[in-house]
């Protein structure tokens, strides 16, 4: 009984003690093999966030030199200008990620039979100023889609997957930042635009809406979200010139001019844009460069002021109306919602309304907008009120209000909460919106006697 017992233990410990052994085999040693092959494999010992500097010589003998600026990089050479740095960064992975799928040979005698007497590309990159690795691409391997690669670190001639070479043939261009505006849209508190149809400013808010600065007027969402998407993400299709030819551009006489300010010292940017020869033209005021940009940017920036208005009646969330009031001279209908029910204020068993008909009279509401400003004044008595409301703090607050002027002509005139000054509203348009209880009320409800103004 003894030795089946001591048999047991021995046999548990040596289960136990193989168990340990392979959970330490696994999750440490194992993994740290693996990593450290992975690691030696790879052309460059250096992480990607520690890599300063970066220069790229072509066999064409074009170079370029970069410099990492904080989380930006920057181009030093052939010219100065921020680089691409969603490029740059691409570019980084690859090189740090790229791996020897084989040696070819340790102590090559001949590199020209590689390609890599003259290399095709020569990649060198420094952690710092006295640490700096170069990576040399030669030919193509006439097999499999692999080229040559040596480097700075070893004679050994290796192969190495063929998108090195091809991540790393970028122009100039393509490695510039193409950005014109480098301003973020939440920071911008201010936009002006001179074009032919005249002055534009819009002016962000302390409610963080956007205003016409000359009247405080609100603009347009749609309209207004185009012309400033057009601006932030503006980019340039082509260097036309480094230095700032201006008059070889039409740009000594910009057909439209752009500022752009951030900031509560609101800094200016100014970007100003020419049309000549079918292509459009851009130069910011704090650099010499001239970039082409594309056709559509022009057609967007010549927009007028009256164009950027927001001509809707008014402006409301119509899933958050929990009443409505309609007023004509001294009576008045209401209806209010509990829950996702609209009932009248004035329950009757015999008046059933129509929830669909309440839905579709606030969509036409909210969708409303007016042909034109007028001059007329605004009227005393209205013919016609239209007002909502939304809970808030367990009030009811109004937060949409209309107001029709008697018929006096076939144009129709009022005044709301969410436009400055009077206006014109078409005929059909007001139709839509000229309702009595009737139009509310189920197709089999009994008619209520109520005349329309």
């Amino acid at each position: 009984m003894k030795a089946r017992l001591s048999t047991t233990s021995l046999l548990f410990l040596f289960l136990s003690g193989l168990t340990a052994w392979y959970v330490v085999y696994e999750k440490q040693i194992r993994v740290k093999r693996v990593t450290d092959e992975s690691s030696s494999k790879r052309l460059l010992q250096f992480k990607k966030d520690e890599i300063q500097e970066i220069e790229i010589t072509h066999s064409s003998d074009s170079s370029f030199k970069l410099k990492r600026s904080g989380d930006e990089w920057l181009l030093t050479s052939p010219v100065e200008d921020l680089a691409d740095s969603g490029v740059i960064n691409s570019l980084l992975t690859t090189l740090t990620s790229s791996e020897q799928e084989r040696i070819v040979e340790d102590d090559p005698k001949n590199l020209e039979v590689f390609g890599l007497e003259k290399p095709t590309l020569i990649i060198r990159v420094a952690k710092d100023a006295n640490t700096t690795q170069e990576i040399f691409v030669g030919s193509q391997t006439q097999v499999g889609f692999s080229v040559y690669v040596r480097t700075s670190a070893s004679q050994q001639v290796s192969k190495v997957n063929r998108s090195l070479l091809s991540s790393f043939q970028k122009s100039l261009f393509e490695l510039r930042n193409k950005n014109l505006v480098t301003i973020k849209k939440s920071d911008l508190k201010e936009v002006e635009i001179h074009n032919s149809s005249g002055q534009i400013v819009v002016n962000r808010n302390a409610e963080d809406k956007w205003i016409l600065g000359r009247d405080g007027s609100a603009v347009d969402t749609a309209e207004w979200g185009k012309t400033l998407n057009t601006l932030i993400d503006l980019k340039a299709t082509n260097i036309a010139s480094e230095k700032a030819e201006l008059a070889a551009y039409r740009l000594d006489k910009p057909a439209v001019k752009t500022w752009l300010s951030a900031g509560h010292e609101k800094a200016k940017l100014g970007i100003f844009f020419s049309q000549t020869q079918g292509k459009v033209f851009a130069k910011r005021d704090d650099k010499p460069l001239i970039y082409e940009v594309d056709k559509n940017v022009l057609r967007e920036l010549s927009k007028s002021a009256v164009t950027l208005k927001d001509l809707h009646l008014v402006n409301f969330n119509r899933f958050a109306v929990n009443r409505i009031k309609i007023s004509r001279g001294n009576g008045f209908i209401e209806l209010k919602k509990e829950g996702p029910v609209w009932t009248f204020t004035d329950v009757k068993s015999e008046r059933k309304l129509d929830p669909g008909k309440v839905e579709k009279f606030l969509t036409q509401l909210q969708d409303s907008k007016i042909t034109r400003f007028t001059d007329a004044k605004k009227d005393k008595n209205p013919a016609l009120i239209i007002e909502l409301f939304e809970k808030q703090e367990e009030k009811d607050v109004s937060v949409a209000r209309v107001e029709f002027a008697p018929r006096k002509t076939e144009d129709v005139v009022g005044v709301s909460n969410h436009l400055i000054g009077s206006w014109v509203l078409s005929q059909e348009g007001f139709k839509q919106l000229n309702l009595v209880q009737e139009d509310f009320l189920e197709t089999n409800s009994p008619k209520v006697d109520e005349k329309k103004s």
